[in-house]
Parts: C-alpha cells; sequence; structure tokens
C-alpha cells in the first residue's frame, strides 16, 4: 500500500556517511506528497523520525496506538518511525505533507522527553523557522558542498531548539530554581 495513488511528489533522498550517522543528527529524506488514498508505511529497524506538518486538505494519521487529526497550520507532529504508521486523507480529498526524516545519537531520549507516544503533536505559535530550516537543508543537501553534514547538523539542532523550547522543556519550574540556588 506505501505510495498507493500518490500525486505528484517531490523528494530528496539522501545518503549521509558512515561518521554522520554515528556521531551527528543526519537527514534520511526531505518531500512534500499529496495523497489522495492511504500511505502505509512499516516500522523501521533503526530509530528514526518523520517531522512533518500539513500543507492542504485533512486526513489522520495512525500512529503508535494513536489517531491525530490532521490538517494546515500551526501543528508539526514528530513521529517515531520504529512503528508501523498510515497516513490517511479525508474523503475526496487530497492531503499534502511535508516534511523530512532523519536520525542521529539518543533519538529515544528525545521520544521520551517529549512525552513518547503521546507527545507526538507539537502546536507552535509559529512554525516558519521550522518550514526555513526544511528548506535549508533541502539546499545544504542537494549542494552537498564543504561540511554539508555538519551544516545539516546544525539545522536539525535549530529545529529540535524550537520543539524544546515549544513546550518549556529547558525553563526549570520555580521549584527546580530553589532546589539549584
Amino acid at each position: 500500500m506505501k505510495h498507493a495513488k500518490a500525486q505528484p511528489r517531490k523528494l530528496l533522498a539522501i545518503c549521509p556517511t558512515a561518521v554522520a550517522r554515528r556521531l551527528l543528527w543526519h537527514c534520511l529524506s526531505l518531500d512534500t506528497v499529496g495523497l489522495v488514498a492511504p500511505e502505509a508505511h512499516q516500522a523501521m529497524e533503526k530509530p528514526g523520525v518523520h517531522l512533518f506538518w500539513i500543507v492542504s486538505g485533512t486526513g489522520t494519521l495512525e500512529a503508535m496506538g494513536n489517531r491525530y487529526a490532521l490538517r494546515p497550520g500551526n501543528r508539526i507532529w514528530f513521529i517515531d518511525m520504529t512503528h508501523p504508521r498510515i497516513y490517511r486523507p479525508a474523503d475526496r480529498q487530497r492531503l499534502v505533507k511535508r516534511g523530512l526524516r532523519f536520525g542521529g545519537p539518543g533519538l529515544e531520549s528525545w521520544h521520551e522527553q517529549f512525552g513518547g507516544v503521546n507527545g507526538a503533536e507539537f502546536e507552535l505559535e509559529d512554525p516558519s523557522s521550522i518550514h526555513y530550516g526544511f528548506r535549508e537543508i533541502w539546499q545544504i543537501s542537494k549542494r552537498k558542498s564543504l561540511n554539508w553534514e555538519w551544516r545539516v547538523h546544525m539545522s536539525l539542532t535549530r529545529i529540535l531548539g524550537e520543539l524544546l523550547t515549544s513546550r518549556n522543556i529547558l525553563s526549570p519550574t520555580r521549584s527546580e530554581e530553589r532546589r539549584v540556588g
């Protein structure tokens, strides 16, 4: 069923070096795809994330025992690719999603910190920095100029920082401040 009845797809597949896979955040692919029928993905053996948002249309994502309503707006999804998932456009609609797949050291801890299977959806005040990061990674990965994998790593770090900030994960609560101070 994978990619069944998908509309035009813009895909950039990336092959990171072994060093980048071991040490850095590394992008595996970036894409924009329009779906008119369900698209199923099997679980991956290695940890990875599908970070995506909806450009147009509505639908659902079934993943990790949850069902997420997909629609355009300020939402970003951080989906663990070690679980199977199905993207379903609403009846008679074209669901256009844009995102990137990436991996890196300690990824399981990020999933845990974000709330595991129940913390995959982020509502951001302004997702434009994530959209910019996508475009930046696309350009860096296409050109593959000097130190391109380090630059992708830094862009992914900024994106992850946006997600951390959106939930105030690094901001200590008053009780934590008292314990430290």
